[in-house]
């Protein structure tokens, strides 16, 4: 989605297949963003507005007015999205009806919630929340900042300080870091 032009491209060659000009329904829009994609919907932010477009159809498929920002997050039929930074709120992927807020102090330079099956991971400079999903409660506040990122179980967390820590509610696990670069660090992971 780039200033009001939504498109699909060819994966192989990279040029358009289609293009909707969406300019009318968001005239504010400007720079590029990043969408989210999930049964045959996609999920974006224009001029603070949270819309869902049928991927069928290409058109529009609905719309919530709102101060929201940043790139949605799609998991188990919901959109999970970024509001005045304060709040992640929550709609039904299919009917764009409002169905929960989680309230918590957001930074800026976190783009995305992170969703898993039963869990809402968000935060801040200062510190991570994370929330269950059936409770809309905290389940645990991680006593470090910065931009979360999930694989194979670990929650990663990359500090506007520079460190990197991982998280695990399972065994611990050996975190190995190379390098090809110098090493850098205090104290050095390559040691």
């Amino acid at each position: 989605f780039i200033k009001g032009l939504f498109r699909e491209h060819d994966p192989r060659n990279g040029l358009p297949l289609w293009t909707n000009v969406l300019s009318e329904a968001f005239p504010n829009s400007s720079g590029f963003r990043s969408v989210a994609i999930s049964e045959g919907r996609a999920f974006l932010v224009a001029d603070t507005d949270l819309a869902a477009i049928d991927l069928d159809t290409r058109r529009l498929s609905w719309r919530a007015p709102g101060n929201f920002e940043g790139t949605p997050a799609v998991a188990n039929g919901f959109v999970y999205v970024k509001q005045g930074g304060t709040n992640v709120a929550t709609f039904n992927a299919a009917t764009g009806i409002r169905v929960a807020d989680f309230p918590v102090q957001l930074d800026w330079r976190v783009n995305q919630p992170l969703v898993t099956d039963d869990t809402l991971i968000c935060g801040n400079a200062a510190e991570i929340i994370v929330f269950e999903l059936a409770s809309r409660s905290r389940r645990q506040t991680i006593p470090f900042g910065g931009i979360p990122s999930l694989a194979n179980g670990v929650l990663f967390l990359a500090g506007f300080d520079g460190k990197l820590q991982a998280w695990t509610t399972t065994q611990d696990r050996r975190l190995i870091v190379t390098s090809e670069g110098a090493a850098v660090g205090a104290p050095s992971p390559f040691g």
